[in-house]
């Protein structure tokens, strides 16, 4: 029985995961880039060049097991793209690497939520421009979408009113926030972009009287 639990807790634990792209004139210089800079990080990596997105080899599941950290490094150019796909036990600050034309954290819950986020990426259905200014945009846009189709309908009950609204917000939220609306659904969460932890500083205070050293 606790054999069980145990593996039912981490098939529920959550990794979290970066994408970030990074453009380039030519493809080739990024590869070069990108693969220099994690091999000298000893960082095993897989890449997918210009991957179809019902055949996506290997399965994205394998990067969900290996690590609590994933990271998802896109290099676009005019002819083509790549993408490198690790798993780290710590966080990857891609800003190390180079400055990303954008990045975008995820919360992802399941290898079936990667795999989702995953053929997302590959299809193109997720940009920085799409992710930019997102909730508040979505959140008016809902609200106010949803407050006039309830006084179109002339429902004269409050709580009939309040029920129409909170639907149909969720309704224009869903099809607004897309894809990002769809993930959620499937277990991943939009976060910010995750940081390495910052260093510690300790100060020491000199009590009354002590002389200093």
């Amino acid at each position: 029985m606790r054999s069980i639990t145990r593996a039912f807790r981490i098939f529920r634990k959550k990794k979290r995961c970066v994408y970030a792209c990074f453009r380039f004139d030519h493809v080739s210089t990024g590869m070069r880039e990108v693969e220099a800079y994690l091999s000298s990080k000893g960082i095993s990596f897989r890449r997918l060049a210009d991957p179809d997105p019902d055949f996506i080899n290997p399965d994205p599941g394998i990067f969900y097991r290996e690590g609590n950290f994933i990271t998802i490094l896109e290099v676009r150019g005019e002819l083509g793209r790549v993408f490198y796909i690790f798993s780290t036990g710590e966080i990857f600050d891609v800003e190390d690497l180079m400055k990303p034309e954008f990045a975008i954290g995820f919360e992802v819950g399941s290898e079936e939520g990667l795999e989702a986020l995953l053929r997302m990426i590959v299809e193109k259905r997720i940009s920085g421009a799409r992710h930019k200014h997102r909730s508040l945009v979505n959140f008016i846009i809902s609200f106010i979408g949803s407050m006039v189709l309830s006084a179109l309908m002339g429902f004269e009950s409050g709580i009939v009113q309040s029920v129409i609204v909170g639907v149909m917000a969720f309704i224009l939220f869903m099809i607004v926030d897309y894809p990002f609306s769809v993930l959620y659904l499937k277990g991943v969460k939009v976060i910010p972009v995750p940081k390495p932890g910052g260093r510690i500083m300790v100060v020491r205070i000199k009590r009354a009287g002590e002389k200093s050293v």
